[in-house]
């Protein structure tokens, strides 16, 4: 299992040429990875706030409401800006085909190893 939450067919092993798909199918997985980690925390968060309302005395009798505060966000944002970036892949590769699956060409070792400062301004210069 890759921890994908969405209904979408399960891509083929990247083909290292196409350094953009593999990219954004990356950062695709992180966003579910992310929403993962989101519902676990705020259910983890809720738990808590309960246990500590009973450790000081509040009767198990009586129901606890959590109030979650809005102005946090939600997952919804998680799951709108993962739809933001899927379709801006779809847009690409409509526009451009298989090319934009693909990058620019500029595969070099910086994409395996950090950058230094200087090769940030070499490679757009």
């Amino acid at each position: 299992m890759n921890g994908r939450t969405d209904d979408r067919p399960q891509n083929p092993p990247d083909d290292p040429a196409n350094v953009v798909q593999s990219l954004v199918n990356t950062l695709l997985d992180v966003f579910d990875a992310t929403r993962d980690l989101y519902g676990t925390l705020t259910a983890k968060e809720q738990r808590d706030y309960e246990q500590n309302l009973r450790s000081k005395g509040y009767p198990a009798s009586r129901r606890i409401e959590y109030v979650k505060d809005d102005r946090l966000g939600s997952d919804e944002a998680i799951v709108t800006d993962k739809a933001v970036v899927m379709r801006q892949m779809d847009i690409g590769c409509e526009t451009l085909g298989a090319e934009f699956a693909m990058g620019d060409g500029m595969q070099s070792p910086s994409l395996s190893y950090p950058m230094r400062p200087h090769q940030l301004t070499s490679h757009y210069q």
